[in-house]
């Protein structure tokens, strides 16, 4: 599994088990309420919920898809969402960057990228890297 980390820019590609390992870090200072991480897969949707489910501690449920439209008239865009809420002000997303149906992207700039994890509320204090090191 390769992991993006786009709301600190740091770049860390990590895969399961015994796959070979690269980091690339790049920090500048934001002023994002949220991290937006990407991730490279080719696990399914649930697997990917369930490894992060229990590496974070939470417990993020299917929610209904985001439907998107795309291009041109009448094109839309399905892609898989998990949330789990801690409290009123942390929230996780998971959130498929391709669509279901391979036709499409969530963020159409960022084509290489399979999931995407926001983590909003508690962001300018939440320390990602052991986060990354467990993926």
């Amino acid at each position: 599994m390769n992991v993006y980390n786009f709301g600190r820019v740091l770049s860390h590609h990590q895969k399961f088990d015994s796959m070979t390992k690269k980091v690339l870090r790049l920090d500048f200072e934001s002023e994002l309420d949220f991290l937006l991480v990407g991730i490279v897969s080719g696990h399914k949707d649930y697997r990917i919920c369930y490894e992060l489910n229990s590496i974070l501690k939470i417990r993020m449920s299917r929610q209904p898809d985001i439907e998107l439209s795309a291009g041109r008239p009448g094109s839309r865009t399905i892609h898989s969402c998990y949330h789990y809420s801690r409290g009123e002000h942390e929230a996780y997303h998971l959130v498929s960057n391709k669509d279901i149906e391979g036709t499409g992207n969530f963020i159409p700039e960022i084509k290489n990228i399979d999931y995407f994890l926001i983590i909003s509320g508690s962001s300018r204090n939440f320390n990602l890297q052991p986060i990354i090191d467990q993926i």
